[in-house]
């Protein structure tokens, strides 16, 4: 499952280092980036859609279940910095702004 979108997309990256080093810096930078989000996005397509029968593997729910729950200990520290609560103050207020401007428009 996962050798396909491996074969078809690492290439890209390579083209795009390629790229970069013969001088089309700014064509090479956008491939590489566009390589990795696709790269990404492919790859958590096909986790999520086999999700259920990897989780049937001992040890990958072992380690899923650890790798998770250490993400949950950081995000939870994070966002009790006052940073995250101030950056959150502001994105609710600019949302309500939005909202506001967006319902005066209709």
């Amino acid at each position: 499952m996962l050798a396909v979108p491996f074969v078809l997309i690492e290439p890209l990256k390579v083209f795009a280092l390629y790229w970069i080093a013969a001088g089309h810096v700014i064509q090479g930078t956008v491939l590489l980036v566009f390589a990795h989000v696709l790269s990404i996005f492919t790859l958590d397509r096909i986790y999520h859609t086999g999700h259920g029968q990897l989780m049937k593997i001992g040890w990958f729910a072992r380690l899923m279940t650890w790798v998770v729950g250490l993400r949950d200990l950081a995000f939870g520290w994070v966002k009790r910095t006052a940073a995250w609560q101030a950056a959150a103050r502001i994105a609710s207020g600019v949302l309500s702004w939005f909202r506001s401007l967006v319902g005066s428009t209709r």
